[in-house]
């Protein structure tokens, strides 16, 4: 009985101290999100250049500094070999704050399918509270179901 009482005491005590020293608060980080790729209001022209808009919102709780965005189009499937690549400079974003980056110049060789992604943070130079939400992609089966009618 004595023993059982020792060690009821014991862990009253390490509680109270627990209660006492709260754990430390997460560091405010940012959380660079992409929310959509769609491609622009001209839509898609075969065998052009064209442009995709990136929706990017910082979820986090601090700035995120300025970053690369990267955006990709490539077959899809396991190979998933890039037809073209393009990055442009991601400017400040603060907490809360989204924004829509426009990536110009991807040529679209022929009509698809296609897989159209965009990663914000590309070389991962931010330290983020979630690393894994930095991706956003496009599936799509023709892209002539995005030319202009």
């Amino acid at each position: 009985m004595a023993q059982r009482y020792a060690t009821a005491t014991a862990l009253a005590a390490v509680g109270a101290l627990g209660a006492a020293h709260p754990a430390p608060a997460q560091p405010e980080l940012p959380d660079l999100v992409v929310l959509e790729v769609r491609a622009a209001a001209a839509g898609v022209r075969i065998g052009r250049c064209n442009a995709f808009e990136v929706l990017v919102r910082n979820a986090g709780t601090a700035a995120a500094a300025p970053t690369r965005l990267r955006l990709t189009l490539a077959r899809p499937g396991l190979a998933q070999a890039a037809v073209d690549t393009r990055t442009l400079a991601l400017a400040e974003l603060g907490p809360g704050q989204q924004r829509v980056a426009v990536v110009s110049g991807v040529h679209v060789p022929e009509p698809g399918p296609w897989r159209i992604e965009a990663v914000a943070d590309a070389a991962q130079t931010l330290v983020e509270s979630n690393e894994g939400n930095n991706a956003h992609a496009l599936e799509i089966a023709s892209m002539l179901a995005l030319c202009p009618t």
